[in-house]
């Protein structure tokens, strides 16, 4: 499977959840959201994709690594919306045979002053075959 294909799937899978489209409706983009976008919305971009190796050799699985940004007008909202895609994200693997697992490894509180945005960043490993 190809970075792209692993990206369209986490698209397809988030956005055909009732408890993200309550949140944010379908604004979730790919790496930027339109300029004139009205908030709340997330992005999420993927940083790098590889194979997964263990002492016996390539394992069957490939890891990739997002970061998805949920941005809000205020700090709790964020929050919730980050708080409602981590298990929605921990979950993926039930509903989706090429995913076997996520792990969320860390999130990051952001404010953006120029456009007084808050936001919370969602790090998580994906992995897939």
């Amino acid at each position: 499977m190809s970075e792209t294909n692993i990206r369209k799937l986490l698209f397809k899978y988030l956005t055909e959840k009732e408890e993200i489209r309550t949140l944010i409706g379908t604004k979730l983009y790919p790496q930027l959201a339109h300029e004139d976008e009205v908030l709340p919305y997330c992005v999420y971009d993927q940083s790098h994709d590889y194979r997964e190796y263990t002492h016996n050799g390539f394992s069957g699985l490939r890891v990739t690594r997002f970061l998805i940004s949920c941005y809000s007008l205020s700090s709790d909202e964020a929050n919730n919306i980050a708080e409602t895609f981590i298990p929605t994200l921990e979950r993926w693997h039930k509903s989706e045979d090429k995913v076997k697992g996520v792990f969320v490894d860390s999130t990051l509180e952001d404010y953006e002053k120029e456009n007084k945005t808050f936001g919370l960043k969602i790090r998580c490993r994906v992995f897939y075959k």
